[in-house]
């Protein structure tokens, strides 16, 4: 994961919003000073597994185009620091979405 330090929970002073949320994981957008980072939570019995796994695999992954970076932020026990592309959430977009923005 990032080379950040570790906090101990929470979320930060900048606040935080949720991006998604389901029985198997949370993904958080955190507001840190100057920037914004996204926080994935796997949640159950299996988390810490699949938190290691996914960083591992993003660890091998790191550098390439259209891949999700490993964010050098703090860092929170039992999550997936990622950079932030910005952008909007696909949750949140109309549906269904135009063949034009599906081709884009």
């Amino acid at each position: 994961m990032g080379a950040g330090r570790v906090l101990p929970g929470g979320d930060p002073p900048g606040g935080a919003e949720v991006v998604h949320e389901s029985g198997r994981t949370r993904v958080t957008r955190l507001f840190l000073r100057g920037s914004t980072v996204i926080r994935k939570e796997p949640l159950g019995p299996s988390g810490e597994r699949r938190v290691r796994h996914e960083a591992a695999m993003l660890e091998r992954l790191r550098g390439m185009a259209g891949v999700a970076q490993l964010a050098e932020a703090p860092q929170y026990p039992g999550s997936v620091m990622l950079a932030d592309a910005g952008g909007t959430s696909l949750a949140g977009a109309a549906k269904p979405l135009a063949v034009d923005e599906l081709i884009g």
